[in-house]
């Protein structure tokens, strides 16, 4: 379930799931800054490093997505989806991203279903051919989508007949832990990566304080309001929100994160879920798996497992945000907004 994002970077660009906003006076950086599009998305660097980290960052990300893109057809996910035997061996990139994303699945009990992708093209969400498939269609082809029966062994991938896989939930956050291991071993002290709202942070700001990201609110069509606005250093932000990628039929509105239990768009009372952690993969797979799980499930998860900070915006507007945002986070809307804590 690829997260779609609109995009927004602070001194770059217009609008977004998550605004960067930069704090005013201090130290000046000189700033590499760079946009291009990849990965389905319109991607924003900035970092106090060379135009060569910026390179490499740009081809970090695009020999990644020459692996996992679900609609190229010369990619390795491509092939893995289209194969002829039920047994394939894949590169360890691969393997690496779907072993993570398979520990998501596991903890979450399938919330963070990385065999989606027949419900997700039954839909047009990976098409743009949006449609309700009928019931019929989905009871055929919800039995596919059995995570559980993904079986790696190093790099030996096999898959039940039928199953295809798909990394949109997870792949973005992947490629900014890999863009962020790269800077890091350059000694970059300062970088913002945006993956069309999927956020990577690295030291302090332009200006030398914390970065200021504004979580938006889900009911401003423009795009321009703030839920409310975190401080942040050294962390991956995602945000999953069901106002992103949508489309209405019959008056019903449709989005595109699905519940597995069902094939249908999740129905967790939620209306964004905003995840905070030093992982970016980590970040980007809870944001999916506790929006369908939903407010109540979501805050369990966190209370046993915890290693991750989060924001919960619910169908009637209030937040409930977790206690290590304390002094880091603050909402702006007027309704209800609690502290979750232990």
């Amino acid at each position: 379930m690829e997260k779609n994002h609109m995009r927004y970077l602070g001194f770059l660009l217009g609008i977004s799931a998550v605004l960067f906003v930069m704090a005013g006076c201090g130290i000046s950086r000189e700033y590499q800054e760079k946009q291009f599009l990849a990965m389905d998305t319109l991607i924003s660097v900035a970092l106090s490093g060379t135009e060569e980290d910026v390179q490499q960052i740009q081809t970090i990300i695009n020999e990644l997505e020459n692996k996992v893109s679900t609609t190229n057809q010369s990619s390795e996910l491509y092939q893995i989806n289209h194969r002829t035997t039920d047994t394939v061996m894949v590169s360890d990139t691969v393997a690496q991203l779907l072993q993570e994303e398979l520990e998501i699945s596991e903890t979450t009990n399938g919330a963070l279903n990385p065999a989606l992708y027949p419900i997700s093209l039954a839909w047009g969400f990976t098409t743009e051919n949006k449609r309700v498939p009928s019931e019929q269609e989905l009871a055929e082809l919800l039995p596919k989508t059995d995570w559980r029966q993904i079986q790696l062994s190093g790099n030996q991938l096999t898959l039940m007949n039928g199953m295809e896989l798909d990394f949109g939930a997870t792949a973005k956050g992947f490629a900014s832990d890999l863009c962020a291991a790269y800077l890091k071993e350059q000694d970059v002290e300062s970088a913002l990566l945006d993956f069309g709202g999927n956020v990577y942070t690295i030291g302090d700001n332009k200006e030398g304080k914390k970065w200021r990201i504004g979580i938006r609110d889900p009911w401003d069509e423009t795009a321009q309001n703030f839920a409310g606005v975190l401080e942040d250093t050294n962390e991956a932000v995602v945000t999953s929100g069901n106002y992103e990628r949508y489309f209405e039929q019959d008056g019903i509105r449709y989005h595109h994160i699905m519940d597995g239990t069902t094939g249908m768009p999740a129905q967790s009372g939620l209306v964004s879920v905003t995840v905070i952690s030093e992982s970016g993969v980590k970040a980007d797979g809870l944001s999916t798996a506790l929006f369908v799980m939903g407010l109540e499930q979501g805050i369990e998860y966190w209370r046993q497992h915890g290693g991750f900070e989060v924001i919960f915006i619910t169908e009637n507007g209030e937040q409930y945000y977790t206690e290590g945002l304390i002094g880091r986070y603050e909402p702006s809307s007027e309704k209800k907004a609690e502290v979750i804590d232990r």
